[in-house]
């Protein structure tokens, strides 16, 4: 799995998070495990590990999309797809949604966890239905490792300077291809149907980056 950098600071001198919501453009109704965002959480600018508890996301519906297409929604680390950082499912709901993980989850200074965030789409889902997702930074519970101490997360930097997106739509579409969108050198990581993730995965880390896709999966 290719890793996320974020425009780095000349000096780490105090505890931060940087966090970033990138949605994914298209999905097909009916399919397992969507990726519906990457949530991006940076420690790069940070002197210290910082600790996380839960990722709060907000979600709303249109297009004829109701909150009872989407379930067993997880959050999964990117570096290990096939296991959920929530044992327990999230059945999502219009409004704030808390995945909360199982343990913390520690980011050491200078590094970046990036997440997935996973739910099952019904094949009933109206193709056209929309669901959008927002991320508030500061609502993201963070504290310094080691300590009592917390921290305010803010909104993180791409690796061009720019603050990257915390909030995104995802549009239902029968004529979405199943795997998406890929890049060369992605992993072939043998775990059958979480291979595409692990392949969107990377190709919206790319996207978060300012990469440019080099080639399109052929459904």
């Amino acid at each position: 799995m290719m890793a996320v950098g974020f425009a780095s600071a000349q000096t780490a001198t105090s505890p931060s998070l940087g966090v970033i919501l990138s949605a994914t453009p298209v999905l097909r109704p009916g399919t397992g495990d969507a990726l519906l965002a990457l949530v991006v959480l940076s420690a790069e600018r940070s002197n210290t590990a910082i600790q996380t508890t839960s990722v709060p996301v907000t979600m709303s519906f249109g297009g004829g999309l109701t909150a009872s297409s989407l379930t067993d929604c997880r959050i999964r680390n990117v570096n290990s797809l096939s296991s959920a950082l929530n044992q327990t499912s999230v059945s999502p709901s219009s409004g704030l949604n808390t995945f909360t993980y199982d343990t913390p989850l520690q980011v050491d200074a200078g590094k970046v966890a990036t997440l997935a965030l996973t739910c099952d789409i019904a094949s009933t889902a109206p193709s056209g239905g929309t669901v959008l997702l927002s991320l508030t930074p500061a609502n993201v519970p963070a504290t310094v490792v080691g300590s009592s101490t917390t921290i305010t997360p803010t909104t993180g930097y791409t690796l061009n300077g720019n603050l990257g997106p915390t909030a995104g739509s995802v549009l239902l579409s029968s004529s979405a291809g199943t795997g998406g969108p890929t890049i060369p050198g992605a992993p072939n990581t043998g775990l059958g149907g979480t291979g595409n993730l692990v392949v969107l995965a990377s190709s919206m880390i790319a996207v978060i980056l300012g990469a440019v896709l080099l080639r399109r999966k052929v459904a």
